[in-house]
């Protein structure tokens, strides 16, 4: 049996510490998430969340990642009725490698 003060939780380092990223929120609220550095690990989905409005990459090992980007009132208003988010690949910041489509979770308690 395992004691519940030793299960690891996956919460990794900041995204923005390991490469460029940022996010830009469209008027019809699709959000982008633009970076120039490939993700270690495959990105599963996002989460938003509201209370401390927090934006979290959740990758399919299950390990949690932080990233840390500040946005006016206005657009994180727009996140929280988001339903998808674009990853966008910018290969050292100039070049279109990728874009993927990912589901967001919105923590609103």
């Amino acid at each position: 049996m395992t004691d519940s003060n030793d299960i690891e939780i996956p919460i990794k380092g900041d995204l923005s510490t390991i490469m460029d990223i940022s996010i830009i929120v469209k008027e019809n609220g699709d959000p982008w998430i633009v970076h120039d550095k490939p993700f270690d690990e495959t990105p599963n989905w996002v989460e938003f969340d509201n209370e401390d409005k927090s934006i979290i990459l959740v990758t399919q090992n299950g390990n949690i990642h932080k990233v840390d980007l500040s946005l006016q009132p206005l657009s994180y208003q727009r996140l929280l009725n988001a339903k998808r988010v674009f990853l966008i690949f910018m290969k050292d910041g100039k070049t279109l490698e990728e874009i993927k489509e990912l589901p967001v979770i919105t923590r609103d308690i």
